[in-house]
């Protein structure tokens, strides 16, 4: 029911939750947590470059790939990202 008091500018929030859960190894939480930072900015390349670590860490290399493509789909010069394709 909170959902809808979220707009675009609080992904950051959901994003920060995520990120502390992907840290504690909690991947399956971080996914939703990115999910819905990506509900609310789904062109963001950063978001999608932290699902691709999340799935990365529960070894599930199509859905990494898949993020990891999309982030440079909306921003080609993301070194991160294209360095973390490379090593895939």
């Amino acid at each position: 029911k909170m959902e809808a008091a979220f707009e675009a500018e609080h992904k950051h929030l959901f994003n920060d939750f995520g990120i502390s859960l992907r840290k504690n190894e909690m991947y399956d939480q971080a996914l939703e947590y990115y999910g819905k930072a990506l509900s609310l900015s789904p062109e963001d390349e950063h978001l999608h470059y932290n699902v691709a670590r999340a799935y990365f860490a529960k070894a599930d290399i199509l859905n990494t790939v898949k993020h990891l493509k999309r982030s440079l789909q909306i921003n080609a010069n993301l070194d991160v990202a294209k360095k973390f394709l490379l090593y895939l």
